[in-house]
């Protein structure tokens, strides 16, 4: 965690954390302490806010918890500052209603962007700047949405444990999963399962005519 800290201090671009701060989300945040973790590790001034959603309304209530016991319950109703925001939302949805691109040079993220003559009922928001994906099992179901909420020159950080399958004891599944053939029982199984990630990642990108640049990769039982 402490190298996801330093990356995104030396990462994001400069007009982002300067002017008006990164807005990060931990898409699947569970009771939220990797949250308050880049809220309190990181430097205040690059931070605009940073949104703790969980699907299950129990984690949102010990997210809830863990913010009053670190005393950063003014960060969930503050006007300047960095904010905390508590969402309990589907994260493939919440990612996919975060699709415009922001101003960087606009002071405050856009909290809605439909025209004034949409018809359409639902909202759209600003991009993020930093998408934490950690789920139970793959990560797959959350690629593509992942892929489009993340603005220009953002990070995503993506965690996948599903290694029975990235490690070709399911090739099938593999195959179905990420598009690639897993294998089995090779010497550098660790790598190739990255490699494997990377690649399904790098595919999905291009799809909407983006391209990732891999900044750090570790594979561990």
């Amino acid at each position: 965690h402490l190298l996801i800290l330093i990356i995104i201090e030396i990462s994001i671009p400069e007009k982002h954390a300067t002017v008006r701060g990164i807005r990060i989300l931990d898409a699947l945040a569970a009771s939220g302490l990797r949250s308050l973790r880049y809220y309190k590790e990181l430097n205040p001034k690059f931070i605009h806010s940073i949104t703790i959603n969980d699907l299950d309304p129990a984690a949102i209530d010990l997210a809830r918890e863990n913010i009053e016991y670190n005393h950063l319950s003014h960060a969930l109703n503050c006007k300047e500052g960095p904010k905390i925001h508590l969402e309990n939302e589907d994260a493939t949805q919440l990612m996919y209603m975060s699709r415009s691109k922001p101003n960087p040079f606009s002071p405050t993220p856009s909290t809605s962007t439909k025209p004034s003559n949409s018809k359409s009922k639902l909202p759209s928001f600003d991009q993020y700047d930093v998408i934490d994906l950690d789920p139970y099992g793959s990560a797959a179901p959350f690629l593509d949405s992942a892929l489009q909420s993340i603005a220009d020159g953002g990070m995503l950080a993506i965690t996948s444990t599903d290694m029975k399958v990235l490690g070709g004891s399911q090739p099938d599944t593999c195959y179905a999963r990420y598009g690639s053939m897993p294998i089995n029982k090779s010497p550098y199984l660790q790598e190739l399962a990255l490699r494997i990630l990377l690649c399904d990642i790098a595919k999905r990108a291009s799809t909407y005519g983006r391209s990732i640049k891999p900044i750090l990769s570790v594979g561990m039982n």
